[in-house]
């Protein structure tokens, strides 16, 4: 493995997404055994789960912890321009060079794992090098079986959200999928939660039980005072406190997983002061994260326009995003719209119909992306009077809605979100 390079190593992982059958913990107990159980000196465990929200939760969790000082780890995904982007020591991600040492000392023990379980113990290895005060660590899927569950003590937990996505793996209902992610819930550990609809809060606190946990269900208690697309942030009000703080991630669902982040803290705190003067501001003000209502301004194909590029996927997703856009004042965006064969398009279709009248359909670079035909078929069934465009490569698409709004939202995968991102930095 020597003789590799971080492209190389980067390429052959990337391959390892054709290996689709999952592994059990158990399974993956001995190799971590063998990498001398980084999963077990990881510090003070803050894992996260959620259909949505995760991982704005888990960014800002961590760059709150880490302006009071902290050595902190963050374990995202998915990465947006770099596999290295999932995994970070006190803000920064790790090095191509460190990345490879590590590949090259845990590889030879994974054949036959996939590719974000070969990840998660190349991330557990590097961080538990680090001695970290804090890690901060986000679900793959569900949670339960998730590989990030192979952590045995935890201090702290967030159920983000519950929503449809990845039925294949989770279940057909709320109820199923909501006991999938309260698997993360681990002896002496403190899950909170917003407040789910009765019959899945009886299922999260049965799982909490019978772990040896216990669970907090807490409202939303902020607020949204000013929104500046341009600038890209927003204005955040915290109620009860009357406190206002700057936040360049902007989104309804924000408001929510502040709301969970200071429920947690409280708990950190139980046992005495976490955070130092300053550092709640300090951290929201800082935090970065790629393809969530992300605003860039670029000009394409001669045109200054705003591209908010989001990574939205499914059901919720979608919703949220269409949400967001009028709370911004988005009035009439173009669309730009691309989707893995293994998510639900019909759903995200049918959300897209009621806010997009125009609309380009186009085919990321992944093997696994629908064609574009088959989009466009399918959502002027739904929207007959819809401006439906074709583009068969994405810098193509760009330039097309570039000519018909000043506005232009690019959603239905990470994947996509990323491509575009790149065609921006490089037209900027």
């Amino acid at each position: 493995m020597a003789e590799l390079t971080f492209p190389e190593i980067e390429k052959l992982l990337l391959s390892r997404h054709a290996v689709v059958k999952k592994n059990s913990l158990d399974f993956l107990r001995p190799i971590l055994a063998k990498l001398g159980d980084p999963q077990d000196r990881l510090g003070r465990v803050i894992h996260i789960t959620g259909t949505n929200g995760k991982g704005s939760t888990a960014c800002l969790t961590e760059s709150v912890l880490r302006n009071s000082g902290y050595r902190t780890v963050l374990y995202t995904s998915p990465h947006v321009s770099s596999m290295r982007e999932r995994m970070k020591y006190c803000g920064r991600e790790i090095s191509e060079n460190e990345f490879a040492g590590i590949f090259r000392e845990v590889y030879p023990l994974c054949q036959g794992l996939t590719f974000f379980e070969i990840m998660t113990a190349i991330a557990f290895r590097w961080f538990a090098a680090k001695k970290p005060d804090f890690s901060v660590i986000e679900v793959g899927i569900g949670g339960k079986y998730d590989t990030t569950n192979v952590i045995r003590r935890k201090e702290l937990c967030f159920i983000t959200s519950l929503g449809y996505d990845h039925k294949e793996l989770l279940g057909d209902t709320l109820e199923e999928i909501a006991g999938q992610k309260a698997g993360i819930i681990a002896r002496d550990s403190v899950c909170v939660c917003p407040d789910f609809p009765a019959r899945l809060k009886k299922i999260v606190r049965a799982s909490a039980a019978a772990a040896g946990g216990r669970v907090l269900f807490i409202r939303n208690s902020f607020g949204i005072d000013k929104i500046d697309l341009a600038a890209g942030y927003m204005l955040v009000k915290d109620i009860p406190a009357g406190e206002k703080y700057r936040l360049p991630l902007i989104g309804r669902c924000q408001t929510m997983n502040l709301s969970l982040l200071k429920a947690g803290l409280a708990v950190l705190e139980t046992g005495g002061p976490v955070l130092k003067p300053g550092a709640f501001a300090e951290g929201l003000a800082e935090v970065k994260l790629e393809a969530r209502f992300q605003p860039v301004a670029a000009r394409i194909g001669g045109r200054g326009k705003i591209f908010i590029v989001d990574g939205a996927h499914n059901g919720d997703a979608m919703r949220g995003l269409m949400e967001n856009l009028d709370l911004a004042g988005v009035r009439s965006p173009s669309f730009v719209f691309s989707m893995l064969n293994s998510k639900d398009y019909r759903e995200s279709l049918g959300i897209l119909s009621g806010k997009a009248g125009r609309i380009v359909f186009t085919r990321m670079s992944s093997e696994k992306a629908i064609d574009p035909q088959i989009l466009a078929g399918e959502y002027r069934k739904l929207n007959p009077d819809a401006d439906v465009r074709i583009a068969p490569e994405v810098r193509e698409a760009l330039v097309t809605a570039a000519c018909i709004s000043d506005h232009i939202c690019v959603c239905g995968s990470f994947y996509l979100a990323a491509e575009v991102l790149r065609i921006l930095e490089e037209s900027a």
